[in-house]
């Protein structure tokens, strides 16, 4: 797993998530679900990481196992984190036919819409069911405004910004994961911290 944290060796100390967003008095998750879903962390002492987590179908194996991977590592991460306050996520709230009139594909295939909801359904369930904490969910168009300043930014706007702030992501997957977070927190008129490339 790649991961860009905000803090530096002789850094100012962040503040903590319990100081700046009392609503959320612990670590937040904020996940742009996928197959490769990007994710950000805002840890409870301030820092942030940014990931991504592959979770594919693998040959031969059960067709539920990308889905017990996947609450697996939530839980893991949970526990490591000494528990989420929150989570954010990003969610598509309309489909768009991946076929024109002549046939060309122009949106996402049925497989990955299939896959997108079934991430968001395993994740509503284990906020709900497994940790009892909230979760707010995010549009695209929403979470790259918030970062970028502009709904209609393309991802290379996306990577570029997080580089921007100091972060480098592994992939586009975290830097929309950051994005998330940056709509999230918006929300409540904060901001992520500066990462540590920014001096």
């Amino acid at each position: 797993m790649h991961a860009a944290s905000v803090q530096t060796e002789g850094a100012a100390k962040p503040e903590t998530v319990a100081s700046r967003f009392p609503g959320y008095p612990g670590p937040v998750l904020a996940l742009d679900l996928a197959t490769k879903t990007g994710v950000a962390i805002w840890h409870a002492d301030g820092r942030v990481s940014i990931s991504t987590q592959a979770f594919r179908d693998l040959k031969g194996g059960h067709p539920g196992d990308r889905w017990h991977r996947f609450a697996t590592w939530l839980t893991r991460t949970d526990e490591r984190e000494g528990g989420f306050a929150g989570v954010f996520y990003e969610a598509t709230d309309f489909l768009v036919s991946n076929k024109d009139g002549d046939g060309n594909s122009i949106g996402p295939s049925i497989q990955n819409v299939r896959i997108k909801f079934g991430f968001e359904a395993h994740l509503l369930r284990w906020c709900r069911v497994m940790r009892g904490i909230p979760v707010e969910s995010f549009a695209p168009s929403t979470c790259r405004k918030a970062f970028v300043g502009s709904g209609r930014a393309k991802k290379l706007d996306v990577i570029a910004e997080c580089r921007r702030r100091g972060y480098e992501p592994p992939d586009d997957n975290a830097a929309d994961a950051l994005a998330v977070l940056a709509a999230g927190l918006s929300k409540y008129a904060l901001d992520i911290p500066q990462g540590p490339g920014v001096f």
